[in-house]
């Protein structure tokens, strides 16, 4: 699969001189999680497809364990928080990703973690979880915007306490759900001082060429997805 050969050679060529190896070899990038994630992997067990294949293992435990505390706190019901795990963890596409150390596996089980997090109030770990998800591909960018526009609604549909209720302080406190957004900012400026471009490769919209930051909040104003 073209996917999984590109995945393995940034995470090699990342290994191999850093940034600047990347960097020449790719006209665009994804941002660097994956890439930072390898090293250490390489570094240990050497560049080969076993160890490569080593990254998903501890991120598929994860994905399992999160799903299973996530479906317990919406659901506050044992079976479906015994279901859901079981269901993840059986999954072919779930396994196959998994086993090869996709970019979009390891988004998605950040994006679990952001999720629970985020459902149990808990916003340091909100905050590393959900950085750490737009540092893996810039979709995870749509998590923060979405649960900032839900908390703001919060504020008009049926407050449930004087906490919820519309007042300014109450919602310039619902920036910090934003925040996770100031990864990918800080990764485009890297971008531009070394004159390098977002990842733009197999992007077939209409708005391609400005980029996938671009074509992202385009969708999301225009629900073109």
């Amino acid at each position: 699969d073209t996917n999984i050969f590109i995945d393995f050679v940034k995470t090699y060529d990342f290994f191999s001189g850093g940034f600047a190896e990347l960097f020449e070899n790719w006209s665009s990038i994804h941002p660097p999680f994956k890439e930072l994630l390898a090293y250490p992997f390489y570094f240990i067990g050497g560049v080969n497809a076993f160890t490569y294949s080593l990254i998903g293992l501890p991120f598929g435990l994860m994905g399992i364990v999160f799903i299973y505390f996530l479906s317990k706190k919406i659901f506050n019901n044992h079976t479906s928080s015994k279901m859901a795990p079981m269901l993840l963890a059986s999954s072919p596409l779930y396994i196959s990703s998994g086993i090869f150390s996709l970019t979009d596996f390891l988004l998605t089980v950040t994006l679990l973690a952001s999720f629970y997090y985020y459902t149990t109030n808990n916003k340091p770990l909100y905050l590393v979880s959900a950085s750490l998800g737009i540092l893996t591909k810039e979709s995870a960018l749509v998590l923060p915007i979405a649960i900032f526009l839900t908390e703001v609604a919060s504020l008009f549909i049926a407050p449930s306490s004087s906490h919820q209720k519309f007042s300014w302080k109450n919602l310039s406190g619902k920036f910090f759900f934003l925040m996770p957004s100031f990864t990918l900012i800080f990764w485009v400026l890297f971008l531009k001082i070394n004159n390098e471009l977002l990842w733009s490769d197999w992007n077939f919209s209409k708005t391609s060429d400005k980029g996938s930051v671009y074509t992202i909040l385009y969708n999301l104003l225009t629900l073109g997805f």
